[in-house]
């Protein structure tokens, strides 16, 4: 069912649907005149943009006393609105947010729980990643994942066709595609380095098992299978199965060299097909993507997702669940996730493992990229750091580029024994810092 057809259904029968989903929230009182909610995001793309106001059309024709109001804000000024805000009263109803910020708020006290809501949806019906992102470890959630950008493998199907390879399943498997696919022509991987852009390190250290901090919140990041990891990132460097000078690209540079034949395979997040669609759509004849290589640990990679979360200061939580739970009726989700831009994938799983999906019009030309980034979604796992609940020290660790400097570190030769237990000394010197009173997580991204 499109949006415009839902526009042109009656408000009665749409609206009993919605109460129908939504019965055990709490009762929303309504107000004479249409109530408003304020909902701040600061994804700009024109497909998000579009799929956003269908999503708020459809909802208001059902909700005929409700206006939703959604303000742009942007990437570089979103948290530092919010924080103003908050100090002034006036956060939005609904908001945008990705880990590991979202935990900062929740601990701030900004965003609330949502368990009534996370009964609705089903515990069941997402991934381990998208969970664990929004859970504080203790059976209470406050934020809802709407689509990933997942960390995957791009892999060249032709190069690994020739070379009688499979996709990488195991990281073994990567790091034996990564020699054998280095030729005078290519290398085997494309690494980089440059600002907060080493998520392949974080994916792999996933994937291994690694964790920087365990449940009671000691550091755990030298062990044995960090290493190991290391180990694989040095080989790479130290046989040039990679570009020369890796360490001076970001991520957007890494995508294009990929695009333009510099290496066989890519780690990077779901996003890129929007890029590929857009500048080079003959790369999806010969470029295919897959869950990041397994390893020791449970899940592979991060499941990196957009979130969403309620506002500790909004003047109408229960209808804000409300609008959250109608944006997961399977039509509607399927529909804007269908129309959103390329590469957002869904995690909605009632949606994502529904074949239908595949076959809308603008997914089923990527129909093969997005089973990957379906897998992906359904096995991988929270942000680096995030597994036993929101705390500063990951976000810390993000801010302050742990794990590009890492990469670095092994760039310029050093072990990966020795970058183990410098990552081992800097967590440790973020958790003083933090126990001694420095700012939450939030405060330190401004």
């Amino acid at each position: 069912m499109t949006y415009k057809t839902m526009l042109r259904v009656a408000a009665s029968v749409v609206l009993l649907s919605t109460l129908l989903m939504t019965a055990h929230l709490p009762a929303q009182t309504r107000a004479a005149e249409p109530v408003t909610l304020e909902l701040w995001t600061p994804e700009n793309r024109e497909a998000d943009v579009a799929a956003m106001k269908a999503l708020i059309a459809s909802f208001e024709a059902s909700h005929p006393d409700v206006k939703v109001n959604m303000t742009l804000t942007s990437w570089e000024d979103h948290f530092t609105r919010i924080q103003a805000a908050a100090k002034g009263g006036t956060m939005p109803d609904i908001l945008y947010t990705w880990a590991p910020a979202t935990g900062g708020l929740y601990q701030q006290g900004l965003i609330i729980t949502l368990n009534d809501l996370w009964k609705t949806l089903g515990e069941k019906n997402f991934g381990p990643g998208p969970k664990l992102e929004v859970s504080d470890g203790q059976g209470n959630y406050f934020g809802v994942p709407i689509y990933g950008y997942l960390h995957v493998l791009y892999y060249r199907t032709d190069w690994f066709k020739a070379a009688g390879l499979k996709a990488p399943d195991t990281i073994a498997d990567f790091m034996a595609a990564a020699e054998k696919l280095t030729t005078a022509d290519h290398k085997g991987v494309q690494l980089y380095t440059r600002g907060f852009d080493s998520y392949y390190v974080m994916d792999l250290f996933t994937s291994n098992g690694v964790e920087p901090l365990d449940k009671d919140g000691n550091v755990t990041i030298n062990t044995p299978n960090a290493v190991e990891v290391l180990n694989d990132i040095k080989t790479i460097n130290d046989n040039k199965w990679t570009p020369d000078g890796w360490t001076a690209q970001n991520m957007d540079d890494a995508k294009l060299a990929f695009m333009n034949g510099s290496a066989a395979m890519l780690i990077n997040s779901t996003s890129f097909l929007n890029t590929m669609a857009t500048d080079n759509p003959k790369a999806f004849d010969y470029i295919s993507i897959v869950p990041i290589p397994k390893g020791k640990g449970t899940m592979r990679g991060w499941a990196g997702n957009a979130q969403f979360a309620v506002s500790s200061q909004s003047k109408h939580p229960d209808l804000a669940k409300e609008f959250l739970a109608y944006w997961f009726k399977p039509d509607v989700y399927s529909e804007y996730m269908g129309s959103t831009v390329l590469g957002f994938i869904p995690l909605y799983l009632p949606v994502a493992q529904d074949p239908k999906f595949l076959e809308l019009p603008r997914i089923k030309p990527l129909a093969d990229a997005y089973k990957g980034g379906i897998q992906a979604g359904a096995q991988g796992g929270p942000i680096l750091g995030a597994e036993h609940g929101p705390n500063v020290v990951t976000f810390q660790a993000y801010n302050e580029m742990l794990y590009a400097q890492m990469a670095e570190k092994l760039y310029n030769g050093e072990t990966a024994e020795a970058v183990a237990a410098w990552a081992e000394q800097e967590l440790q010197r973020m958790k003083t810092e933090n126990q001694a009173g420095e700012p939450t997580a939030t405060e330190q991204s401004q």
